[in-house]
């Protein structure tokens, strides 16, 4: 696959932390709702050896909350995930794979966060 750069523009948002992240190194963006959001930093052997060997924490600030309301409203998001959040507490947060992605959902009675 051949390498673009991303022209940054009025289109397209940082986050919060953009400017940290790129004084670390960031080679690569991705956009995703919008904004930038890092996907590289050096090469992709160098960023497997460092999540094998290190702690990685990523800008995941593009991800947006979505509100799930109604009396289905439980039933629908546990369709959405292999978890049994069936004893969930109202007020709570659960740490449920979504889509591929582990993320943190907080349920509220009749309402539900993803």
């Amino acid at each position: 696959m051949k390498n673009f750069s991303i022209a940054k523009s009025r289109r397209l948002r940082g986050t919060p932390y953009t400017s940290r992240i790129e004084k670390q190194g960031v080679t690569a963006y991705t956009i995703y709702n919008h904004m930038l959001l890092p996907a590289a930093f050096g090469s992709l052997e160098d960023s497997y050896h460092h999540l094998k060997e290190h702690v990685q924490v990523w800008d995941v600030a593009a991800e947006r909350q979505v509100e799930i309301t109604g009396k289905d409203a439980a039933k629908l998001v546990q369709l959405m995930t292999c978890r049994d959040l069936s004893k969930s507490k109202d007020g709570r947060c659960y740490y449920c794979p979504i889509g591929g992605f582990k993320t943190i959902r907080s349920f509220i009675w009749n309402r539900r966060w993803v």
